[in-house]
């Protein structure tokens, strides 16, 4: 389902009743600078669209929107939710999903994928991106996969579709980056047992969240 929030306190109970129904998450992350207004546009204008999309996909898709109905201040919690996971103010915006949210951790396993502001100053590009975005999202959901294994197969399939520009639309509007961001658990990465984790493991150990190159 899309899930409205006006500040963070918001996004913490409707992650509560993520946690209880749905194998994953997302978050459309964007700040208060002038160049990423027309996102804010965006959530609020197409957001029973993306709540149908999240609703088929049985996922939850948390959205800022300065409504006046609610509890509390209206405060943006992109930054805070970016946090979590490690995410740098500078790379903004864009979309991270996860599967489980720990609020005493900076280290949370997510996909964050970098989109360009520019995607959302029309609005039919935009709807496209999206459009691909989950689309991908769909076709990982459809293996019985959860938690970590989830979060591993999702990060691929972006990397991958960015190496073989499949979708020129989202290769041309997501950002430079594709970027896996938080530590592997170390049982994790013993159980994938490849050179590959074994490398990236080292790598993301210590030295905060990782850069995949395009």
């Amino acid at each position: 389902m899309g899930y409205p929030v006006r500040n963070f306190d918001e996004f913490r109970k409707g992650l509560r009743e993520a946690k209880q129904s749905a194998r994953l998450s997302g978050f459309l992350l964007f700040d208060a600078s002038p160049s990423q207004a027309t996102i804010s546009r965006f959530a609020e204008q197409e957001f029973k669209w993306l709540d149908d999309i999240a609703r088929a996909l049985e996922i939850f898709v948390f959205l800022f929107i300065a409504k006046e109905e609610g509890t509390g201040k209206i405060i943006n919690p992109s930054l805070e939710v970016a946090k979590l996971f490690g995410i740098k103010i500078a790379e903004l915006p864009g979309i991270v999903f996860f599967s489980d949210v720990e609020e005493t951790s900076r280290c949370n396993r997510g996909v964050f994928v970098p989109l360009q502001a520019k995607a959302f100053d029309d609005s039919d590009s935009a709807e496209k991106i999206v459009r691909e975005i989950f689309s991908v999202v769909e076709a990982v959901l459809s293996e019985t996969l959860t938690g970590d294994l989830l979060i591993s197969r999702l990060e691929a399939e972006f990397k991958q579709l960015r190496a073989r520009k499949k979708f020129e639309p989202l290769a041309n509007y997501l950002g430079d980056i594709l970027r896996l961001a938080v530590e592997y658990p170390k049982k994790f990465i013993d159980a994938l047992g490849d050179a590959f984790a074994k490398e990236m493991a080292a790598r993301l150990s210590g030295q905060g969240p990782s850069n995949i190159g395009s």
